[in-house]
Order: structure tokens, then sequence, then C-alpha cells
């Protein structure tokens, strides 16, 4: 007999329709975002693309966090145009063009509002069911980081208890797909990129709930790519501000 419940303990599913109702608030938003996708949630909470850490495999160092790895402006130099699909046609964008469209610059002006700079965007995650890792905290409030993964390409860290995004990795082999997102031309087709489940595979030695490197706890998650690749990958985020990948296979 439960009840599914809004931020604000208010029933959130319209019992004759079984769709949310339109006054719901969810858990990480500030307004009512009812059965609207684009609106509340994690993506209400993303950081402004200058402070967003996002990641991708640039370099033999596993650390994602590493420099090498980064997928920023001040890291251009260290992608090609090929890494992005970019052929050098007329029309194309420049390399720093699409990094900064994937950290969310409204370079392209997606909402039709010249005076907006933040493209407030991120894919589905259709077939990718979520991995909820508690790291620690209380019954009544536990640490929690939810790892999801979105067929624009994205594995997202996010804060449990804000929605805020803590990082993203986008493994280089999907770079390509931010070409395509970038120009958004009409398909016939769904766009696949990360659509596979994210499977946490938690170590908690003492069982105390707690992850602690100093007991041998560890933290791994495994994902794979279903329709939008053939390549699994397992990275390590024991401490969730600092992943690192472990391994990757194509199948």
């Amino acid at each position: 007999q439960g009840v599914v419940v809004d931020k604000y303990g208010v029933p959130a599913v319209n019992p004759a329709s079984g769709l949310f109702q339109d006054t719901a608030t969810s858990f990480w938003s500030t307004a009512a975002d009812g059965n609207d996708v684009r609106l509340g949630g994690a993506l209400e909470n993303l950081l402004d693309p200058g402070v967003r850490n996002l990641y991708t495999n640039n370099s033999v160092d596993p650390d994602l966090t590493a420099g090498a790895n980064a997928l920023s402006v001040a890291n251009v130099n260290a992608f090609a145009a090929a890494d992005f699909g970019l052929t050098g046609a007329d029309g194309e964008p420049t390399v720093e063009q699409l990094i900064r469209f994937a950290r969310g610059e409204d370079i392209t002006d997606v909402d039709l509002d010249p005076l907006t700079t933040v493209r407030r965007q991120m894919g589905d995650p259709l077939h990718s069911q979520p991995a909820a890792v508690v790291y620690g905290g209380t019954q009544a409030n536990p640490d929690i980081v939810v790892y999801s993964a979105t067929n624009d390409g994205y594995l997202h860290a996010i804060d449990g208890s804000t929605g805020g995004e803590l990082w993203a990795f986008i493994p280089q082999e999907l770079l390509d797909n931010l070409t395509r997102l970038y120009f958004d031309p009409k398909s016939k087709f769904k766009q696949y990129g990360l659509d596979g489940n994210v499977v946490p595979v938690v170590k908690d030695v003492d069982g105390d709930g707690v992850v602690d490197t100093a007991d041998g706890d560890f933290v791994q998650l495994i994902f794979g790519m279903r329709r939008g690749g053939s390549t699994i990958y397992s990275i390590d985020v024991t401490d969730r501000n600092a992943p690192k990948q472990l391994w990757s296979v194509s199948l």
C-alpha cells in the first residue's frame, strides 16, 4: 500500500492517469516539474560550463582527473579533429567549439534565446538503470552518489542529496557523437551512447556501511553501451571525486 510522494510528502501520482501530478516537485527540484523531463532534477542542478568536471580517456593515465584527460578548453591541444569525427568540411565546428558545447555552453542557441549562455540539456537514460552507491552516513541521512549513464554518451556522478553533478565521463570513442548532437539533424533513428546499465561492485570488508579504504573497501562501476557500441568499461570510484579507469574491453 505504498504511495509515491514528492519532495514535500504530497502524493505525486495521479491515480486516474498513472502519470505524475503537474503539481509534483521531484526531490532535487526547486519548483513543481510534474512529468516534464525538461525541468528540475539533476538537469536543474548542472554546474555552469566553466566549472564542470568533464573527463574522457584521452591518455594512458588511468586517473580520469589527470590534466591530459580533461575535456576542457584549456586542454584543447590534446585533441585532434578526428577524435570528434571532424573532416574539415565547410560549416563544421572547431574542436574548441565542440568542447564548449559538451561542457554545456549554448553556442548553438538551442533555446532560441541569445541572452542565455548555458545549455541545460542531458541525454536520456533510456535502457540504463542508474546505480545508487551508499558511501556512509546514517539510515535516516545516507551519503549517496547516483551514477547514471545517458545516450548523449555521458556517465554522470550525481550527489544524492543535492542533485549536483560531481563529474561526468565521456568515453573517447563516443566523442564523435557530440558532432551529431551539435548539428542536431532530423533523424529517423534514435542516437545511442551509453545505453547499458551501471552495475556497482561494492566491497565493505567490515560491513559497517561506510566505504573506508583503510579497511580495504572499494567501489567499482561496470557499464556498457548496449546499442551505443561494443565496449564495456570498469571505473574505480572508491574516491567519488577521483574516478580511475580500471579496464575496458571491446566485444
